[in-house]
Parts: C-alpha cells; structure tokens; sequence
C-alpha cells in the first residue's frame, strides 16, 4: 500500500498514454482521468488498445512444422502472433520462447480445440510463461506470442489487446521441437474410382490411391469398401468388403483396384461407392480426417433381370401369322413374371389368342410402340367354358409387328417397354 500524491500520478498517467500513442504508432482516443484526493492503492495499471493485426486469430494462423524454429517480432505492443502447427499422437513435444530484446518480456499461450468444437488455453502462463510440453494426444495445436501483459485476447476473435505500463516491444525466437524422433504415419486416400451402371448381385470394380504423406513406413492396413446414398463415407454406410493392403513407405502410393460385390437385396436407385482406410483408427496417423472419400461419379444400381422375356425388345417371335401357331409347355412360375410374344399380320387380318391351362391368365395386345390395344381376363374360346383362362378375337386394322403379352391375374399393369411396374400375380 503506497500513500501518492494524486497530482503527481496524473502527470504519470499522462506520461504514460504519450508513451503508449508514440510506441504504437497510432492515434488513440482520448482520455479524461479525473482523481479525489485520497489513499490510492498502486497496481499494474493495463490500457485496451485497439488496432489492425493480420495474424493474430486461429484462422489466420501462420504454420509451423515440428523442430522448426521462428524469430518473430511483437510491435506495436498490442501485436499477437498467432502460429499452428499438427502434431502427430504419441510424439512428445515442447515449445520453448524466448527473449531477444533487453526488457522485452514475451508470453506463450498454447490453445487446442476441444470436442465440442470450442478453442480453449491449455497451458498456464502464470506458471511457466516461456515454455510448455504437449499432451501426447494428436491434432492441431495454436500457439500465440504476445507482450505479457496482453494475455485475455480470444485466440478466435484476436481481442481485446491489453498493455501495461512496463510493456514494451522486442524479438523473440518460438522453438517447437520433438522429444524424441520425429516420425509419423499418415494414409490419405487421394482418389476413388468407381463405375457409373451396376446390376445388384453382381461384382463391380473400384479402384483408389492410398498416399502415405508421413515421415516413416506404416504397417499393412486394412481398407473397406462401403456403399453410401451420399457422397460422405463413413462406417455407418453399408459394409461390402474389408482387405488388408500390405505397409506402405513413406511418400508412396498404393494403388488398388479390387472387385466388389452388391449385395442382390440393394435397392434399385443412385449410390455412391467409396472406401475407408483404417476404419477403426488401429493405426497412430498424424491426421484421421482423410482416410475416407467416395468414387468421383455415381453408381445407379439396378436389379437383375429375372424376366428376360417380359419386354417388346426381348418377345419371342412367333413369326408370320400365315398359319396357326401354337406354344406348348409356357409357363408363368414367377408372380411377377410375363412371357412377351411377336407376330406379324397383314392388314385386315382376324386373330384368336387362346390361353389353355392351370394358369389364371391375362393376355393384352400390343403395337409396336407399346401401345395398349386390347386385353382379356376370364374369356372363354366359343368350343370351351367358362374359366379362368382366356381368349381374345381380333381384327386388325393395319398390317405390321403387334405382340402379345401373358401375365397372371393381377398383374396386367406392366410396362412392355422396359418390363417394370410388375404386380404380384398368379402362377401357373
């Protein structure tokens, strides 16, 4: 406790902000201090100052590489210099700062992003303010240089900057080094190829790069193989197969090219194909955040044709109707299943289309555009009774390819063109 003439502390304090304006090199704003003759307790008095820094936020963040050293400079007093650097798991490193200005007193701040996202100060200044090891936990470590007196500033914003009255400008080396050797692995997935029409059920071929970007050799590996309906690979997309790729040195790339089954219960639909390098994180990398990456074009997938006969394009040809033509042994045994016929007839041309059998049938006539002519359900031919089979008598106005379609009841709705919208039907 100091007994001061409040007189005398106002000269110093006006002593002080003409200090502050001259070292800053910048226009602050004025002040007023008004005092009350009284006790006055002295404490080391700061000043918020306010000015243009570009390197004093996590975002703007220059880079660093481990065992690199940097000579940097805190002017005016209110800088920060803001560094980042990726520190591989299971390394020990520790970051060292030092003076060299007489007089020139830095601070280290050491921040790490938590995992809710937050970017918190891991180290604690008033303890040691020049040095800090780091947890052996990998990721992206900042470090920010500043006077020690500016030490509330918010490593994402770069404010607010404090000085105090001793404060003063000056060099400082910043060390960041490796307690041991440094060495690291890192498996990037750098490209992904997949093809752009699958049938389901089949085997597709993909094919990947696999870059280790680290500074010593991996172990083999393990890849899988997933399927996803976004573009976003990840292990709760659909697994189709795991391999083990052997260790990959440093600075080469693993090509692979490997076929891969869909699975025949995959929805008909786009997709997209990708992999995932190390997928339950087994191997210690300096960065996990690009083991992953799906094929460069979609994959529409389709099921199998199971019908090869229900289109106009797939019709078995029966031939000129000159003369009575006859199929025996046919069969519906599939309740989506449909046996597409063609026939050629002249213009003016009467036809009967007679279905015998078990078969609850339904037969429809079409043109060669797929249009629709004429249908029957449960028609008797003139010498049969009433059934469940059926019969169709038909004249045709044009000559030309016409065909005829058979299907179990309930199943009349297809499309002849491509064979979908199939319903299920009866068999026979």
């Amino acid at each position: 406790m100091s007994l001061l003439n409040p007189l005398s502390i106002g000269r110093q304090m006006s002593s002080l902000m003409a200090s502050l304006v001259k070292g800053s090199r910048r226009r602050s704003p004025r002040h007023s201090f008004s005092f009350t003759p009284a006790m006055i307790e002295v404490l080391e008095p700061r000043i918020l100052l306010s000015h243009v820094d570009l390197d004093d936020q996590t975002s703007e963040a220059v880079p660093v590489l481990l065992s690199e050293t940097v000579n940097g400079r805190i002017d005016p007093l209110a800088d920060v210099d803001m560094y980042a650097f990726q520190k591989p798991a299971n390394v020990d490193v520790v970051i060292s700062l030092e003076s060299n200005t007489s007089g020139f007193s830095p601070l280290l701040r050491v921040f790490q992003q938590e995992a809710g996202g937050s970017i918190v100060q891991i180290n604690n200044p008033s303890v040691d303010p020049r040095d800090f090891e780091l947890p052996l936990s990998g990721g992206t470590y900042w470090i920010g240089v500043s006077e020690a007196a500016n030490n509330f500033y918010s490593p994402v914003s770069g404010t607010p900057d404090f000085v105090g009255p001793s404060s003063t400008i000056g060099n400082y080396t910043l060390n960041v080094s490796a307690a041991q050797p440094v060495g690291w692995v890192d498996l990037n997935v750098v490209v992904v190829y997949g093809t752009s029409t699958q049938t389901a059920g089949e085997y597709t071929s993909i094919a990947a790069g696999v870059w280790n970007d680290g500074t010593i050799a991996s172990d083999s590996y393990p890849v899988a193989f997933y399927l996803s309906t976004d573009s976003t690979i990840t292990r709760s997309d659909r697994l189709l197969k795991t391999m083990t790729r052997p260790a990959l040195a440093a600075g080469e790339l693993d090509g692979i090219d490997e076929f891969v089954l869909i699975p025949a219960d995959v929805a008909p639909g786009v997709y997209h194909v990708g992999i995932i390098v190390d997928p339950l994180n087994l191997i210690s990398e300096l960065s996990e955040s690009n083991n992953a990456m799906a094929a460069d074009i979609t994959t529409t997938i389709g099921r199998a044709d199971s019908d090869p006969d229900d289109q106009l394009s797939q019709a078995i040809a029966l031939g000129s109707m000159t003369q009575t033509r006859t199929r025996t042994g046919e069969s519906i045994s599939v309740d989506t299943d449909v046996d597409m016929y063609s026939f050629t007839v002249t213009a003016g041309q009467q036809i009967t289309f007679d279905t015998d059998g078990d078969l609850d049938s339904v037969i429809e006539l079409f043109d060669s555009d797929g249009t629709f002519l004429v249908g029957n359900d449960q028609g008797a031919a003139p010498d049969e009774a009433d059934g469940d089979e059926s019969f169709l008598d038909y004249t045709f106005t044009n000559g030309g390819t016409f065909y005829l379609g058979v299907s179990g009841y309930q199943n009349e709705d297809y499309d002849p063109i491509t064979g979908d919208g199939d319903n299920v039907g009866a068999t026979g």
